[in-house]
């Protein structure tokens, strides 16, 4: 009866994705940090650095987990030059807002799920 749920999303509504409370996280968890913290961002992107402090993770992990979300075409890199430095924004594609809008679908369905065992 999921289909039958009526969601909606906006980027306010995905601060639940901050798996972060639980002890240990998983990969799913993780990777829904990193995707959280790259929507957050709109349109003007985010540093490695500013994915690994809003993921809570070290460097080498966020590099490692980019890596794959690279690619999986869940978010893209662009370069960008300020000056004589060369900086890479993180930005969303279209699958990766899909599967934060899916994962937002399955948190809400076990949060009922949980609401429903009371």
């Amino acid at each position: 009866m999921l289909g039958s749920l009526n969601l909606t999303f906006s980027t306010e509504s995905y601060s639940w994705i901050l798996l972060s409370e639980f002890k240990n996280r998983g990969r799913v968890g993780i990777v829904a940090d990193i995707l959280n913290s790259v929507m957050r961002s709109g349109s003007r992107g985010r540093t490695k650095t500013q994915i690994m402090r809003g993921a809570r993770l070290n460097y080498e992990q966020t590099g490692r987990y980019l890596d794959h979300l690279l690619l999986c075409s869940l978010v893209r890199g662009v370069k960008l030059h300020y000056g004589d430095k060369e900086l890479v924004r993180y930005f969303l594609t279209p699958n990766g807002l899909e599967l934060v809008k899916q994962l937002h679908t399955l948190h809400s369905a076990m949060q009922l799920l949980d609401h429903k065992a009371i």
